[in-house]
């Protein structure tokens, strides 16, 4: 089969940048021999609302009243700088297929970032998304998204790759005519993940009514 490339936005820390707050580049195998098939799309938000590189740690406090991205070297809180890059970046973007997005970090995990209860303790009260991937999980709720850590997980991977590249398939969909063949193309994957749904698409692909695409 052939497919076209997902467009992937991806943690630029991850194989493109020496752009971590301790100014490393994270090496990942599984990243590295995807650049050939993806077309990724490489940001650090950080860097992008002004953060150096090296820089001085980052972290979440999370209570009651707000969610601050608060760096104790500095007193600073870049919070409301994270959220409105967040919300114009994500505005710009359109026809993605996935994310891979650095495990751990404040701005960009996705259930990994620790978080804090108040700027005093060092303890933290549990983990959750970076600010700038909450706003890519409220723009793109049903997109595939994974940490690079989960890559590790032959299963896990296979998933996400299954997804990604089915997803950016169904971009050759252009009549209804490309509807049914790209459903019989991938008639016994999806018959793999969901029966049920798999024959309900069947009828919506198979229908002879002069439907809108």
């Amino acid at each position: 089969m052939e497919f076209i490339k997902p467009k992937i936005i991806i943690s630029k820390c991850l194989e493109f940048d020496a752009c971590r707050y301790d100014g490393q580049l994270i090496n990942n195998e599984y990243i590295k021999n995807l650049k050939e098939f993806i077309n990724f799309q490489p940001i650090c938000p950080e860097v992008e609302i002004g953060m150096g590189i090296p820089r001085d740690p980052i972290r979440i406090i999370k209570n009651t009243n707000n969610t601050l991205l608060y760096q104790d070297s500095s007193s600073k809180d870049y919070s409301k700088k994270m959220n409105n890059f967040a919300k114009d970046f994500l505005q710009s973007q359109n026809n993605i297929d996935g994310f891979i997005l650095k495990a751990a970090s404040p701005s960009c995990a996705i259930s990994t970032s620790k978080i804090y209860p108040h700027k005093e303790t060092k303890i933290p009260s549990g983990k959750g998304a970076g600010l700038f991937t909450r706003q890519i999980i409220e723009k793109f709720p049903d997109h595939p998204k994974e940490e690079e850590k989960r890559l590790n997980n032959a299963f896990l991977r296979e998933h996400f790759f299954t997804s990604i590249f089915t997803i950016a398939d169904y971009k050759n969909v252009t009549s209804i005519d490309s509807l049914y063949n790209y459903h019989a193309k991938h008639k016994y994957l999806f018959m793999s993940y969901n029966q049920i749904l798999m024959r309900k698409m069947g009828k919506i692909a198979a229908n002879n009514v002069d439907i809108p695409l």
